[in-house]
């Protein structure tokens, strides 16, 4: 059975309460927009969203796969151990929600998806799930875009790590927290894995 290593992005918690995956921002500190925004008084957290999807998946494709979770359910686990966690036996999603700059706050939009620069396996499996879950979701397309992030360069099997939408657009932050629309998000994905391995 392949194997699906599914990483629910940043967000856990820490002892000291600090983000071991971005050390540099604090819960409380003007940095958090990073991590949580509010809108209109209600918070979005990413570590929240990037967790619901991480568990909706893993429960979708645990049937036809060999499903490890790289993430914790509540602690925010490092990435070097994230990493290492992996095998060349599968793939890796990694799981996010995007924030823009300051100035640019709450005036972008959309789905992007990454790869590690150079992995053709990596390439083939971001637009695969970037791809279906556009589809699904008709959510602006911001297109497959190589990155040199952690989580794509260092792990052992061809990862991808997709950006469901931003977090600090309202507009956007209201439909990542519709039951319908994480589905579907959920949905693009296992179609895209499925399609990647056929």
């Amino acid at each position: 059975m392949k194997k699906v290593y599914i990483d629910a992005g940043h967000g856990g918690l820490t002892a000291t309460g600090y983000y071991s995956t971005a050390p540099n921002w604090r819960p409380g500190k003007p940095e958090t927009w990073r991590k949580m925004f509010v809108h209109d008084h209600w918070p979005f957290f990413e570590g929240q969203f990037n967790r619901i999807i991480a568990e909706k998946l893993a429960r979708k494709l645990e049937s036809n796969f060999e499903v490890i979770k790289v993430y914790d359910a509540v602690l925010d686990t490092p990435l070097d151990d994230r990493c290492q966690a992996t095998q060349n036996d599968g793939v890796l999603i990694s799981i996010h929600a995007n924030a823009a700059p300051s100035h640019l706050q709450g005036k972008v939009n959309g789905l992007e998806t990454f790869h590690f620069k150079g992995s053709t396996k990596g390439n083939k499996l971001a637009r695969c799930i970037h791809d279906n879950v556009a589809y699904q979701t008709k959510a602006r397309n911001r297109g497959v875009k190589e990155g040199n992030l952690q989580m794509l360069r260092e792990t052992r099997c061809p990862a991808a790590l997709i950006e469901c939408g931003f977090f600090d657009n309202k507009e956007e932050a209201i439909r990542l927290l519709d039951d319908d629309y994480q589905n579907r998000i959920v949905s693009g994905i296992a179609k895209g894995i499925h399609q990647y391995f056929n």
